[in-house]
């Protein structure tokens, strides 16, 4: 007599348990890419925040003292730089974890250049040379987002010696 073999298709159980292996390995190694990219994706929107509060503190400065007409030089040991503009008084200076500028002719309050992500932990005024102004700052992340995961916070150091247009003429 002939023994009927099962013609049944199908999986055996060692297939399907490397099939479940092999998948598992894939989601595991996409699920790791994800958590790096959405990772370095924050990291990079931190150090843009930083590098744009920075740059636009120093360009104001820049912009008030080369259209000022005279500068105090009195108060740049305290941390203020006062330039007269006319018949305005603008005033930059550091408050807390944040650099203000005040417009004495507008008649507005005073205003935080910095933003709610960012604070101020160096801000240094000094005379340079006969006629010019040197400042140095340094911008760096507020919290810790990425501090505490083992990352350094990102930060931003600018310097900037800047001579009023009145003093070249």
């Amino acid at each position: 007599m002939k023994q009927a073999h099962n013609t049944t298709k199908g999986f055996t159980l060692i297939e399907l348990m490397i099939y479940i292996s092999i998948v598992t390995a894939a989601l595991l190694v996409f699920t790791n890419f994800m958590v790096d990219v959405t990772h370095n994706a924050a990291k990079a929107k931190v150090a843009k925040e930083v590098q744009q509060n920075a740059r636009l503190i120093m360009a104001k400065m820049t912009q008030e003292i080369r259209s000022g007409s005279s500068v105090n030089r009195t108060e740049l040991a305290h941390g203020k730089l006062i330039i007269t503009k006319g018949t305005s008084t603008i005033t930059f200076a550091r408050s807390g974890d944040d650099i203000t500028y005040d417009d004495s002719a507008d008649g507005l309050p005073v205003e935080t250049l910095t933003n709610q992500f960012v604070k101020v932990t160096d801000f240094t005024l000094a005379e340079s040379g006969t006629n010019g102004i040197s400042i140095h700052m340094t911008i760096q992340q507020k919290g810790d987002t990425t501090a505490s995961a083992g990352y350094e916070r990102d930060q931003v150091s600018l310097s900037s010696t800047i001579v009023p247009r009145s003093a070249l003429y």
